[in-house]
């Protein structure tokens, strides 16, 4: 039974740092995809959930039968037969590559516009514009990665670890900084919100002290109403008395 939770553990650890590159993949197809294609379907949307989640499905697949059937030992944590880990680590690699060609053709496009005619500043804004632009998108297309798939060998695992301990477990948080947090069109949306938020409670606020207000002057209207309601009737009591 330890066996097999340890498996299925290792199974789905495999598939989700699959999925990981393979999204990272489709970002930049989605990306280039804008660049190139001014009009864009919707079906494009179901083949990259289709990479996304499936291709790395299948992959997983693949590798759980190759261990199976050629190195079925212990929890699968050895590696002496080379061809389950080139089943995963293969498409990682490629995924890799890929991204790296579209990352290269997204830099020249942005080239080609920045030497627009129609872009406005001189050639030192212009630096400064693709500059940033890079480094933007070296950690969403996870450019990064291109160094420990060229180097390969046990040195390169090593410090991979190190790497992928280190900064890879931020890349998410990272993207999420520079293409939202710091995105000028949510700040804005983030802002409108909570000034919304603001008046809101601010109303309820008010309307909440107008009729506590109101409530306490009606009481205060209706008491000497009833005193002298009550006096009305002792005089005329003690005059009948």
């Amino acid at each position: 039974v330890f066996q097999v939770g340890c498996k299925a553990s290792l199974v789905f650890f495999q598939y989700f740092i699959m999925a990981n590159f393979f999204w990272l993949l489709v970002e930049g197809l989605y990306l280039h995809t804008l660049l190139v294609v001014i009009f864009s379907e919707n079906r494009h949307f179901i083949v990259y959930m289709f990479i996304g989640w499936g291709f790395p499905l299948v992959f997983v697949f693949a590798w759980v039968m190759t261990r199976i059937y050629l190195e079925d030992t212990g929890c699968w944590e050895r590696n002496d037969n080379p061809i389950p880990n080139w089943v995963i680590n293969g498409p990682i690699g490629l995924s890799i590559m890929v991204n790296f060609i579209l990352f290269i053709s997204i830099i020249r496009i942005l080239v080609q516009k920045l030497r627009c005619p129609d872009v406005g500043g001189n050639d030192q804004s212009q630096y400064r514009r693709l500059a940033k632009s890079t480094l933007l998108l070296i950690p969403l297309f996870g450019i990064h990665y291109v160094v420990f798939v060229c180097l390969g060998g046990s040195i390169a695992e090593d410090y991979k670890i190190f790497f992928d301990l280190a900064l890879g477990s931020f890349q998410g948080l990272v993207v999420a900084i520079l293409y939202c947090f710091l995105n000028s069109e949510v700040q804005g949306e983030l802002k409108r919100k909570w000034r919304s938020m603001c008046l809101n409670c601010r109303l309820n606020r008010d309307h909440f002290s107008n009729t506590f207000a109101s409530r306490n002057g009606s009481e205060h209207m209706v008491q000497p109403h009833r005193n002298s309601r009550t006096q009305s009737i002792l005089q005329s009591e003690t005059s009948v008395l």
